[in-house]
């Protein structure tokens, strides 16, 4: 079963009335992996496939016909796909854009309430399928003989068994790990295949305090004991996994992500930044030390818990500030979550004011983080950010050039701000 299947034949009409008919050639491409939905297709005829392009040959795991949906997910929690959907026959789909449909809820309390109520429904019936995946597998893939865990252990294992005093390749092990872990059913089975993975390379990674502060951390960005590893200019860690690490995509794309703040600023005119991180203000002194030859400052709120006087309108906004950097906070943070931190900026911030973002791209070893270190992101193309930066109400929106793995986009604060 599907959401639509949760709702009521009212809701079901309206939806078809709002919709937009949609035919797909075989093969037509309607969703691709790492990439953002934009829209929520109803299949009404034909099969559509999801595929895993990154196997060889691919891997096709599943098949989805009439009264299937696709990017109703991605409508809640802004996630990027995790395979690609292709029409494997000539098929008819029924097609809600995102922002169409929010509107549509918008305005119709009703309809709101059903659908919403539909997402709910699906997400309970999703949550108890994962859990009864996980039962079924989870003794097995507990044991690291079992296929699923000794195949990330061997992409592993055998980086970390590179030549000595060198850095093992242990981005490309995330990679092919990753890869692995995408053919798993569901999120549950990937990180339980996570958890077995890291028992079986206890002895591999022992000393390793960059990978050990990964995992000890709490879930997202790393605090400032594992951050300070990443910054530009850092001293090389000693343990060979941990300067692997660094060498990974996710890592030298954190490191570059600051280095990029940096340049940004120091070419700034001068004024006070404020800037939303969750690196516990590590980063804060090398942004300092950008902004004072031009007498700029810098006004860090290194938090997750700062982040609540910007989100919630009962609480005033921190003032003193002409520009505003988000950088760590957007690895934390949904489409809509930024799109109501912009909101709640632009009603009661500078008019006109710069607002840098700094964030995450998708990398190829995005899952090999996710599942072995336990450090889920939100992962943004510099295109998608840029669409949530015009949402959040935002003017003169631009994507700066930016090296793999960052998104820099830079906007203004609309001229009617407070």
């Amino acid at each position: 079963m599907s959401f639509w299947d949760h709702l009521p034949p009212t809701a079901r009409h309206q939806l078809v009335e709002l919709g937009q008919p949609r035919r797909l050639d075989p093969g037509a491409v309607v969703l691709r992996r790492g990439q953002s939905a934009h829209e929520v297709l109803l299949i009404e005829g034909g099969r559509l496939e999801v595929v895993d392009v990154g196997a060889r040959p691919a891997v096709v795991l599943a098949s989805l016909g009439a009264g299937d949906v696709i990017g109703e997910m991605a409508f809640i929690d802004g996630q990027p796909a995790s395979a690609d959907v292709r029409a494997s026959h000539s098929s008819l789909c029924r097609s809600w854009p995102h922002a169409d449909l929010a509107r549509a809820l918008e305005r119709d309390p009703d309809l709101a309430a059903a659908v919403w109520q539909a997402f709910a429904r699906d997400g309970v019936a999703r949550g108890r399928s994962a859990t009864r995946t996980a039962l079924h597998v989870g003794g097995a893939a507990h044991d690291a003989d079992h296929p699923d865990v000794a195949a990330v252990v061997e992409a592993v294992r055998g980086a970390l068994a590179g030549p000595s005093g060198q850095p093992p390749p242990l981005g490309s092990a995330l990679v092919r790990a990753g890869e692995k872990l995408a053919r798993l059913d569901g999120l549950v089975s990937r990180q339980r295949v996570g958890v077995a993975v890291r028992a079986a390379l206890a002895d591999d990674i022992e000393g390793a305090t960059l990978w050990t502060a990964l995992l000890s951390g709490p879930p997202g960005p790393p605090g400032r004991a594992a951050f300070d590893a990443l910054l530009p200019g850092a001293p090389a860690p000693p343990h060979p996994v941990d300067a692997a690490l660094l060498q990974a995509p996710t890592g030298r794309a954190l490191a570059a992500r600051v280095a990029v703040a940096r340049d940004h600023l120091a070419a700034a005119p001068a004024e006070t930044w404020a800037r939303l991180a969750l690196d516990e203000g590590a980063a804060a002194p090398l942004l300092t030390a950008a902004l004072r030859p031009a007498g700029g400052r810098l006004h860090d709120q290194p938090t997750a818990a700062a982040l609540g006087p910007w989100l919630q309108p009962a609480s005033p906004l921190p003032t003193g500030w002409g520009g505003l950097l988000l950088s760590g906070a957007l690895d934390a943070l949904p489409d809509r979550a930024v799109v109501a931190l912009l909101r709640r900026v632009g009603a009661g911030g500078p008019p006109g004011a710069p607002v840098v973002f700094a964030g995450l791209a998708p990398t190829d070893d995005r899952l090999g983080w996710e599942a072995l270190l336990g450090w889920p992101t939100h992962r943004r193309t510099a295109q998608a950010l840029a669409g949530v930066a015009r949402a959040g109400g935002l003017s003169a929106v631009r994507v700066a050039p930016s090296p793999a793995g960052v998104a820099l986009v830079v906007g203004l604060l609309p001229e009617g701000a407070a």
